[in-house]
């Protein structure tokens, strides 16, 4: 697998912008930026992002409801996972 990092944040905390201060993760290889790119077609294609919003109006406004809705997510990955 190769990483792939990003930051997302507001313009008052992009203090260093012009300035290199690492390697980018997807310099190195193709693949990673194809992936990259497909995991970004799928976050807006999937409207996950809003999804992301709404979830956390949930979790700020109702904390033990958005428990809820997380414990529920979880058990329905854990049950459709098969285990060895």
């Amino acid at each position: 697998m190769t990483p792939i990092a990003a930051i997302i944040t507001r313009a008052g905390l992009d203090v260093a912008g012009e300035v290199a201060l690492g390697h980018h993760t997807h310099q190195k290889s193709p693949l990673g930026s194809a992936a990259a790119l497909a995991t970004l077609d799928v976050i807006g294609n999937e409207g996950l992002l809003e999804r992301a919003r709404q979830l956390g109006a949930v979790t700020d406004a109702e904390p033990a409801r958005a428990l809820d809705i997380l414990a529920r997510a979880v058990a329905e990955v854990s049950a459709a996972t098969p285990h060895p």
